[in-house]
């Protein structure tokens, strides 16, 4: 019997140990499947929080490890990780707007190996209390006119009002708003003998809450008031008389400024009799403003009650004008040629200002190295005689080197040149015509005329030998000229080195006479030779005040181009200047037997004026006479 009884002992302990590791098998099975939720969420998932709590509380329910997160920054996460049950604290401060709520979309994510869970919550934040409150800076205020402000600070909607006036000596101009502001209310003059009462109110847009403030205006007193405009505008610098300001007071006055650049004088003052109206003034001064911005200041006039509290003021608003600045332009090209030469660079400002040059091969004209305003600074620069490159800088600044501007050069060597031989001057006539002109030049050239009526041909060309001077001969037109002033052009001819900077340039002036230019005639040949010839023309002027200062002949083998050739220049005796005359030359040296072309010209400050091409040929030659190859020419 009693080992029936052990044996069936020991198959009961097997049983409970089988159910045993049953029960602890499921509950490891459990465990394996992820848990994450939030408990306190509504029945639409999303949790609710008062208006004015600062903070919430996430109730998490999980099996494992979890985190966290809000992309929203204007929510600050107090817990931002836990493990199984377990509380998420956020913090978002009271709701600011009894208007309306707010809402964030909190994540939390599970951190189990496999199946991670992601939740995301709502929590909105319901509108907060209505909050108002009405702030003035005093209670009571000057019985002048003028405008009072009055502070509101609100997380609503508000209205404004005012109540308990005798009259209509305050008008609200801030009737609403919105959140934070202020009131304006516009108040008359008191000229009374007693103080007038008023109410200020603001009152929540739900009528809820009202904030009211007692106001009052004080009676006739002491005042100190502006005669005029209440704002100035001054120069931007300083005038020794100043600005004069007129004021109405009936006490003793104060004048302080809230710049120290401003000053006043006098700074206070005297009524004859307190109480008794009296016109006042003072003299405003500023310092010259050197900044680049216009600039403010206020000046405060004061009268105080016999117990020295505040008795009235009034506000001058100053506004005085900046610098223009200062600023240096340059020529359109900085890089020189080697050639002796002279710039000029234009100074803008209102400032004084003051000029120095860095650098070499070049010097400033004394009288251009300082001014006040507009100017202009002039460099004088040496011709380079190196084949090296030379570099300056010209710089302007003000007085106190705050401002400054510079200017950089670089001129180059001198292994390329271009020079025009004989004169660097041509006068041609009102009607198109062209002359020759010659340049000895040893590189590559480039000619440009500057007026739309001038031409040049060929207008660039080439040396035989880079470096080895030759003579190139250009044609310089002009179209006809029907204006009545004569007119002026130039043609540049430029060579470069070999980074295409400028190395020499020369110029030729031309001018056009216009119709008003003199009229030369046709001339005559007599006392045709084998070897020389006489010509006769005369000429005149549409006025007799328009004389005549050169006259003379141009003669050559071809019609063409005869400007220029062969110049018999003839001038009238000092003080013997005509608007009409006639004038006579021989020429001498002319081959036998060849026929020339002659034209006669007269100039005066209209211009030149070009007779027609007359033609005459030469005789023949006997065994006699001398062959002269060589014209000799004589007047």
């Amino acid at each position: 019997m009693k080992k029936t009884y052990h044996l069936l002992s020991l198959c009961m302990m097997a049983l409970l140990a089988v159910v045993s590791s049953c029960s602890l098998e499921n509950e490891v099975d459990n465990l394996s499947n992820d848990l994450l939720r939030v408990a306190n969420v509504n029945t639409e998932g999303v949790v609710v929080i008062a208006g004015s709590d600062s903070e919430a509380t996430l109730e998490v329910r999980a099996n494992s490890a979890w985190v966290v997160t809000c992309d929203d920054p204007s929510l600050t996460l107090l817990t931002t990780a836990g493990s199984g049950d377990g509380q998420a604290r956020l913090r978002m401060g009271e709701n600011p707007s009894a208007l309306n709520s707010r809402s964030w979309v909190v994540k939390l994510k599970s951190l189990a190996d496999a199946n991670a869970i992601e939740r995301a919550v709502t929590v909105t934040q319901s509108p907060n209390n209505e909050s108002l409150n009405l702030i003035a800076a005093e209670s009571n205020v000057s019985w002048q006119a003028h405008t009072l402000t009055m502070m509101v600070e609100s997380n609503g909607k508000w209205t404004a009002a005012i109540t308990g006036t005798q009259g209509n000596y305050a008008t609200l101009k801030t009737p609403s708003g919105e959140g934070n502001g202020q009131i304006s209310i516009e108040l008359a003059r008191n000229d009374t003998e007693q103080k007038r009462p008023f109410t200020v109110s603001v009152t929540s847009s739900d009528g809820k809450v009202t904030k009211s403030v007692n106001m009052h205006q004080s009676e006739f007193g002491f005042y100190v008031e502006l005669i005029g405009n209440k704002s100035v505008e001054l120069a931007r610098t300083f005038d020794p008389m100043g600005k004069v300001v007129q004021f109405r007071t009936n006490k003793n006055w104060t004048a302080t400024t809230d710049q120290d650049w401003v000053t006043v004088s006098p700074a206070m003052g005297r009524v004859p009799t307190n109480g008794v109206d009296a016109e006042q003034q003072l003299t405003i001064f500023a310092n010259t403003n050197n900044n680049t911005a216009d600039r403010d200041a206020l000046v405060v006039f004061t009268v105080r009650n016999t117990d020295n509290t505040i008795a009235s003021t009034d506000t001058l608003r100053i506004h005085q004008l900046s610098s223009m600045g200062l600023d240096l332009i340059a020529p359109s090209e900085t890089k020189l040629s080697s050639q002796e030469q002279t710039i000029a660079l234009n100074v803008v400002t209102d400032l004084h200002w003051r000029a120095s040059l860095a650098g070499t091969g070049a010097t400033l004209d004394p009288a251009t190295t300082q001014g006040t305003g507009n100017g202009t600074v002039i460099v004088n620069v040496a011709a380079n005689t190196s084949s090296n490159k030379r570099n300056f800088t010209i710089t302007v600044s003000n007085d106190d080197n705050s401002i400054r501007k510079t200017v950089a050069f670089e001129q180059s060597g001198s292994n390329y040149s271009v020079r025009i031989l004989g004169n660097a001057s041509v006068s041609l006539p009102r009607q198109a015509s062209t002359a020759k002109v010659f340049i000895s030049v040893n590189q590559h050239w480039e000619a440009t005329a500057s007026e739309p009526w001038l031409s040049v041909e060929p207008f660039f060309g080439d040396v035989d030998n880079v470096g080895t001077f030759e003579t190139q001969e250009v044609a310089v037109s002009v179209v006809g000229n029907n204006r009545a002033e004569s007119r002026t052009g130039t043609v540049v001819f430029t060579v470069s080195n070999s980074d295409g900077s400028v190395a020499y340039t020369a110029t030729l002036t031309v001018v056009q006479g216009s119709i008003n230019a003199p009229m030369a005639t046709l001339p005559e040949v007599d006392n045709i030779t084998t070897q020389s010839a006489t010509f006769t023309a005369s000429y005149q002027t549409g006025s007799s005040q328009d004389v005549v200062t050169e006259y003379g002949f141009y003669w050559g083998t071809s019609p063409d181009n005869l400007v220029g050739q062969n110049a018999i220049q003839l001038t009238p005796e000092a003080g013997h200047y005509a608007s009409s005359g006639s004038f006579n030359a021989r020429v001498e040296g002319l081959q036998p037997l060849t026929t020339y072309y002659v034209i006669s010209y007269a100039v005066n400050e209209q211009g030149m004026g070009l007779s027609e091409v007359r033609e005459f040929t030469t005789a023949g030659a006997t065994p006699e006479e001398d062959d002269n190859n060589t014209p000799n020419l004589r007047p």
